[in-house]
């Protein structure tokens, strides 16, 4: 284990896998593990890697009017979701990210990485390896990991204090430090009654990724049908923010 916020308690509390699997699924080989993603790929330019919610899967997203958007989607499996082997690890499942870029066929400054609920840990970091990325979008986001975690774990279940386990968080899941050093454009896009994830998490990513952030409540919706109840304006507020992309 790389550090305590792999812990078993922690992926059995916030990844909830359910084996679910697409007929057509996309394999990314990412060390030994073999990733079942969903890839929608087009002759554009432009290539979305999105990383999904917890309680989620990318048979989900098979679907999705996501997909209608004018560039390639590469919908990213975590391991033990779905076909995917392996088991969901916080931390660990970071080392997937660059085998998702290679596969994707795009150089990163074609690609958007978005990432929704959980995903925006994946997102955020994969921006941040990627700084010449063509953009970030965070849909649902978790701004302060630590608080996050907090609400379904405590410290003394996983045996260490609170200073080692906010240092874990800060070493690995530091969000303001890596969107604060990330200059590239984002749009952070939550709902104003989210019940689980709190708008203000939102308002806090916005600040953090500065002057290139745009910032887009719903006033529709929850945590988990943001772009079921918000179709058209979602995907008129994604187009347009890809419409902004130079490449």
């Amino acid at each position: 284990m790389k550090t305590i916020l792999d812990h078993p308690l922690i992926s059995e509390r916030y990844f909830f896998p359910e084996h679910r699997h697409i007929p057509d699924a996309f394999i990314v080989q990412s060390g030994e593990h073999k990733l079942a993603c969903l890839y929608r790929r087009k002759e554009t330019p432009l290539c979305i890697i999105h990383f999904h919610g917890n309680g989620e899967e990318v048979v989900d997203y098979y679907d999705s009017p996501l997909s209608s958007v004018n560039a390639s989607v590469l919908y990213a499996e975590y391991r033990g979701f779905g076909l995917s082997t392996g088991k969901p690890q916080l931390v660990a499942m970071t080392d997937d990210i660059d085998a998702f870029v290679e596969a994707s066929g795009y150089a990163p400054e074609n690609i958007v990485f978005m990432g929704r609920s959980i995903g925006s840990v994946y997102a955020i970091e994969v921006a941040s390896r990627y700084p010449e990325c063509a953009g970030l979008i965070i849909e649902s986001g978790i701004a302060n990991v630590a608080e996050f975690l907090l609400k379904r774990i405590s410290v003394d279940e996983l045996g260490v204090t609170y200073d080692m386990f906010t240092e874990a968080c800060k070493t690995y899941l530091n969000h303001r430090a890596k969107l604060q050093a990330y200059e590239g454009q984002s749009l952070i896009m939550h709902t104003r009654f989210d019940d689980l994830v709190d708008v203000n998490n939102a308002y806090d990513l916005h600040e953090w990724a500065g002057e290139t952030s745009e910032l887009c409540i719903f006033e529709r919706g929850n945590h988990n049908c943001v772009l079921r109840c918000n179709e058209d304006g979602y995907l008129e507020r994604l187009e347009a923010f890809l419409l902004t992309i130079e490449i």
